[in-house]
């Protein structure tokens, strides 16, 4: 309660500075799924769950001058998690309501803008600092941000340190969350249809949860895009070093390209590779052992590069440090404006050697891991409302189920049916007259 009177106050400060723009907007966004390999295969012994997740989220914008703001709360919830209830009836939860975005912006000068607070970070791909949309919670950053944007130019600068508690001494952090991410990211526009980037990234992980030391990480990435016509495609490649999130000293890399062609503005056919690096556990040399080699891609997205099904959700834990190769091929149908029918095809294999852990001698496992469909739909009934929904299924392998935990032979089809529906209303914009 004292939450939601807070944000009402606020909004109540926000409306009557009526002569700055003002926006005040909604999202809500339920979503069944059928789960029967979603994120895990399933021993045939365990079963298939139903249930639904929903995303409530209110946010208010204002701006004024050389000043911003965003404020937004929100609820992420499962139907039925309520923690407060009793044999007569079920009557709410603790800790229902959360801080979804908080900051406030300053233009220092014309083509500059400081940005203060909890925010979203996205960009190019997402393949390293994504907002992770699927996720109902999505990701978000206590941070500041520096841009600078031209024409064909654009820099940024984000910084971030992360503390768990108010406290006068001391560094600790928990080692499952990031204690600081860094970047600087420059994009060159060379004409309307071909750009490059470049980011460098600092991040750092606690060392452990009871010493203030701190394993920092580098990684340099490079993008080349080009968007021209009905052609689209973007190659990236990216290099890791410094200390893992364990503490090894790490050689990681990966490469990504994707490419899709718009046919009669009806039907889209695209192809591509993302390439994570791995750690070859067939190796005897003693300086590679010592080595870190997975690619971490840290917060960065996953359910839209990895297949749907996210059984690739936590690398390199998901492969068990062998790296990842993802061919896939995607086709889109446009039959009218507002709808696309799509369906994606993932080839999964691993990158590199990883001993299998099942056999009684040295061996290792198969590369394949199996093919995921993905086939999904989305269609816009209106401005405010959007469906969309999927079925997807995975062909599994020996090596994917002993990576799962699961003795071959006894798992159940990986089987996934989802839909959801969105609506984004806006109940107040001032800019529109």
């Amino acid at each position: 309660m004292k939450r939601i009177l807070l944000f009402c106050t606020v909004l109540l400060l926000f409306i009557s500075q009526s002569y700055g723009q003002f926006t005040l907007k909604a999202e809500f966004r339920p979503r069944f799924e059928y789960r029967g390999g979603y994120g895990k295969i399933l021993d045939e012994d365990e079963k298939p769950i139903g249930f639904v997740s929903q995303r409530s989220r209110l946010s208010a914008y204002y701006q004024t001058g050389i000043l911003s703001f965003g404020f937004g709360i929100q609820d992420v919830m499962v139907w039925g998690d309520e923690d407060l209830y009793s044999s007569t009836g079920v009557f709410g939860s603790k800790s229902s309501i959360d801080l979804n975005e908080a900051w406030v912006g300053i233009k220092p000068y014309n083509k500059g803008l400081i940005k203060i607070g909890r925010q979203y970070w996205a960009y190019e791909d997402q393949r390293l600092l994504s907002n992770r949309g699927w996720n109902q919670s999505e990701i978000k950053y206590d941070a500041l941000l520096l841009q600078h944007a031209e024409e064909k130019l654009k820099l940024d600068v984000g910084l971030s340190w992360n503390n768990d508690i108010d406290r006068n001494f001391g560094n600790e952090y928990p080692t499952g969350k990031m204690k600081s991410m860094n970047f600087i990211y420059v994009r060159q526009d060379f004409n309307d249809w071909l750009h490059a980037t470049v980011m460098v990234l600092a991040s750092g992980f606690s060392a452990t949860d009871t010493t203030p030391d701190i394993n920092w990480q580098g990684t340099y990435a490079g993008y080349l895009g080009v968007k021209k016509g009905s052609f689209n495609a973007l190659a990236s490649g990216f290099y890791q070093n410094g200390k893992s999130r364990k503490g090894l000293s790490t050689s990681a890399y990966m490469f990504a390209l994707s490419g899709d062609y718009l046919i009669k503005d009806k039907y889209s056919v695209g192809a591509g590779i993302d390439y994570l690096s791995g750690y070859d556990q067939q190796s005897t040399d003693s300086s590679y052992l010592e080595k870190a080699h997975a690619f971490d891609i840290f917060y960065g997205n996953r359910h839209s590069v990895f297949g749907h099904m996210d059984l690739f959700n936590n690398l390199p834990k998901s492969t068990d440090n062998g790296g990842l190769v993802d061919i896939f091929v995607k086709l889109k149908w446009m039959p009218v404006k507002s709808t696309t029918i799509a369906a994606d095809f993932h080839f999964f294999n691993l990158q590199n050697n990883v001993l299998d852990k099942t056999s009684e001698d040295i061996s290792y496992l198969s590369k394949a891991l199996g093919q995921e469909l993905d086939l999904n739909f989305s269609w816009d009934i209106n401005k405010i409302f959007n469906i969309k929904g999927g079925y997807s299924f995975f062909l599994i392998t020996d090596s994917m189920e002993k990576l799962q935990g699961i003795e071959p032979g006894n798992s159940r089809f990986p089987s996934w049916v989802w839909i959801m529906v969105t609506a984004k209303p806006i109940f107040l914009d001032t800019s529109q007259k």
